[in-house]
């Protein structure tokens, strides 16, 4: 991210030329990489800049030096955190779509990587990756800085969407007559409910979940209603 909101959050990394580059990269990774540990096992409450500097052997100064403070730590480590996050289906999706391009397949063989992607969504093995992303969020709240970071990062994640739709309808795979940035909110949404719905603990059956989402999928395609 270039946008200046973000750059109090991960310090900027120097080219790794020489060795005291080299430890700077290494010594912001370690103590965000630590951070976040703390982070998932113990909560925010728990991050302690002496804890982090005992675990890593980064110094107090240098700590500050790179995060400004205690708060600047946390909100690179959540930044840090949504930013690994995966996405579940724009590479596949992209994927398939350069397949198409390529080789001249039948875009039907999409039928198929939806249905996987529709089970992927609805594994209820991703869902500590997916909390990850509700906590982030509900952390930048009272942290402009993080939270402005946060949304440009969901904004440069909806324009993928975005695109991905718009090369589907180029590809004759998504119906033309659809909105495509309405078509990219609607899959947004689908990851974001599930999201919800296992933070209340109150999850469908995975089987039915990705029969439904793979439906969904389905309506959008080219020929189907």
């Amino acid at each position: 991210m270039s946008a200046p909101e973000s750059a109090h959050l991960l310090p900027k990394r120097p080219p790794r030329q020489r060795a005291v580059q080299r430890r700077a990269v290494d010594t912001i990774d370690a103590v965000i990489e630590e951070t976040i540990r703390v982070l998932e096992s113990e909560g925010e409450s728990a991050v302690r800049i002496a804890n982090i500097s005992a675990v890593t052997g980064v110094s107090y100064g240098a700590i500050y030096h790179h995060f400004r403070d205690r708060d600047g730590l946390i909100r690179a480590a959540q930044f840090a955190r949504l930013q690994r996050q995966p996405r579940s289906f724009t590479a596949p999706m992209a994927q398939a779509f350069d397949q198409i391009e390529t080789q001249a397949t039948d875009p039907t063989v999409l039928v198929d990587i939806m249905r996987d992607i529709a089970r992927t969504i609805a594994d209820p093995q991703r869902q500590a990756i997916r909390l990850v992303r509700i906590n982030v969020l509900a952390a930048a709240q009272s942290r402009p800085e993080l939270r402005a970071a946060v949304m440009e990062l969901e904004r440069r994640i909806m324009e993928d969407v975005h695109r991905l739709v718009v090369r589907a309808q180029g590809l004759g795979v998504v119906s033309f007559d659809l909105d495509p940035r309405a078509v990219a909110t609607f899959l947004e949404s689908i990851a974001f409910g599930v999201v919800l719905q296992e933070y209340f603990g109150e999850t469908p059956d995975p089987e039915a979940l990705a029969e439904v989402v793979f439906r969904a999928f389905l309506s959008l395609v080219q020929g189907r209603p």
